[in-house]
């Protein structure tokens, strides 16, 4: 195959294409989560004006001719979020601040689908979000950041997004799974609880519970600790990034799944839990895709084992309070694993929802470490 299409760029997405491609979002991930189309709508437009999103974070793009850009006959549509992330590089004497994105949505019209169109707009996504001069055809905003690394979640298993040549770099037939954005730790720690059990929800002494309208300023404070984890890893050879939670990013869980939380018996009011002096905290949100339902942990960091045990436990009884069954956490710290197994957690690998990256900085991916690979980077 070669690029058959030089008659399609990428374009920002008109008010008309927007309100149809949330309709086409709508039915693909909306309705099978129990929503009506008109509320996936209705919560999407809520959702573009939250903190994650606003003052020009958000970007809808629709891959359309070059010669019609605003028809409604787009060939796919995708969206983009500009994150502030933190990198490292083994000579920098501290970690220093930066542009990432998030891509979102990857969303194909039925009457589009199997002509690789979505194939074609993802290696554009790659110049538009990362390349400092962009190829012919090809333009964003005067004030867009060219990004140092881009991520997505892949759920289509871990090859397709892998194999995503940047546009720039040309058209190759041989598959290269080293090109696009590459898998990078998919474990889940998984806590079931029986049924029938009944579990007091307390926390030790030295910690309080969190709740939803203090989530803001808790994560403002968090860069400090996601630069002193960079700052004392081992793994000093190589480049590390994580991406930053504050700024709505983490909030997004909770926000996105709100009309789970009305169905609640009693209310959740709880987002997290912290200890007093700040050295750990553990937070989540309601886990709307799958059953069974239950809670999923968007951030935990914990320096002892015995903090870890003591939150996990928290959580398994808020989870078992509301009649909720499950408990998940991603990419569960290492030195926490012990004490989560110890609990009754099991470790399994997950085959869709792959976190996944692609670097744009001049080092090998293997060389690159994904620090912080949480649930609070998922959108």
């Amino acid at each position: 195959m070669t690029d058959t299409f030089p008659y399609l760029s990428m374009f920002i997405a008109t008010p008309e294409q927007e309100r149809l491609y949330s309709r086409g979002a709508a039915e693909q991930w909306g309705v099978p989560n129990g929503l009506t189309v008109d509320e996936f709508v209705a919560a999407d437009e809520v959702r573009s004006q939250a903190a994650h999103a606003n003052n020009g974070k958000s970007l809808s793009w629709v891959l359309a001719p070059r010669d019609d850009p605003t028809t409604l006959d787009f060939r796919c549509a995708c969206s983009t979020y500009r994150r502030t992330a933190l990198i490292k590089r083994p000579n920098d004497a501290e970690p220093q601040e930066v542009h990432s994105y998030i891509i979102v949505g990857v969303l194909t019209p039925p009457q589009n689908r199997g002509k690789g169109y979505a194939s074609l707009m993802m290696r554009l996504v790659h110049d538009l979000v990362g390349a400092n001069v962009l190829p012919e055809g090809l333009s964003r905003p005067t004030d867009f950041h060219p990004a140092q690394f881009s991520i997505l979640y892949s759920g289509v298993g871990p090859k397709f997004y892998a194999t995503s040549r940047p546009y720039s770099q040309g058209f190759s037939k041989d598959l290269d799974y080293g090109v696009g954005w590459i898998p990078r730790d998919s474990t889940s720690s998984v806590y079931i609880i029986p049924e029938g059990v009944h579990v007091e929800k307390d926390l030790p002494d030295g910690w309080r519970w969190l709740q939803h309208d203090e989530m803001a300023a808790l994560w403002e404070n968090e860069k400090q600790f996601i630069a002193e984890g960079m700052q004392n890893t081992s793994q000093s050879s190589q480049v590390l990034f994580s991406v930053l939670p504050s700024g709505g990013v983490e909030e997004f869980q909770r926000a996105w799944a709100h009309y789970l939380y009305d169905k609640l018996d009693p209310p959740m009011n709880i987002a997290g839990a912290v200890r007093n002096d700040a050295r750990a905290v553990v937070s989540w949100a309601l886990n709307g895709e799958k059953e069974p339902r239950g809670l999923i942990l968007t951030r935990l960091r914990a320096d002892s084992e015995q903090d870890g045990e003591d939150v996990l436990r928290a959580a398994i009884a808020l989870t078992a309070q509301h009649g909720l069954r499950e408990v998940e956490m991603w990419n569960m710290p290492l030195h926490l694993r012990g004490a989560a197994a110890k609990l009754g957690f099991a470790q399994k690998e997950r085959v869709d929802i792959l976190p996944s990256f692609k670097w744009y900085g001049p080092e090998r991916p293997e060389d690159v470490v994904w620090m912080n690979n949480e649930r609070y980077c998922w959108m």
